[in-house]
């Protein structure tokens, strides 16, 4: 599990840059993809690997 901040968001993808100034490519879980909220670039996240 890693903190960090959007840094792209490109065809359902989002990028997220991690504090080690390394990029993950992340795809939205369902519950906030059906929700009313988005990701925007710029915010901070947690990302969880399955």
């Amino acid at each position: 599990m890693i903190t960090g901040i959007v840094v792209k968001n490109m065809n359902g993808y989002f990028y997220v840059q991690d504090d080690s100034s390394t990029v993950h490519e992340c795809k939205v879980r369902g519950r906030l993809k059906k929700g009313r909220y988005s990701l925007l670039v710029g915010d901070r996240v947690l990302v969880l690997f399955f």
